[in-house]
């Protein structure tokens, strides 16, 4: 298991990352400049959206601070 996210806040290339709270399957697809690295608008992806349960909202994207993300704990297989 490697971590996702490195101690200086740069992210290791990746196809797939996991959290240990859920086994969906996820990808930091986009990343919007924050002030510092910790304040980036990170966008992922979740490959096991299950889109039946939508409503159409089209909601298979989330973003978050890359730091809320660190807090997840995310790692790569």
């Amino acid at each position: 298991m490697k971590k996702l996210i490195n101690e200086d806040g740069s992210i290791n290339v990746h196809d797939e990352f996991y959290i240990k709270a859920s086994d969906n399957r996820l990808k930091v697809t986009g990343t919007t400049k924050g002030n510092s690295i910790w304040d980036c608008l990170d966008t992922i992806k979740n490959f096991d959206f299950d889109y039946s349960k939508d409503n159409g909202k089209k909601t298979k994207y989330t973003e978050m601070t890359r730091e809320k993300l660190r807090q997840l704990k995310p790692y790569i297989k």
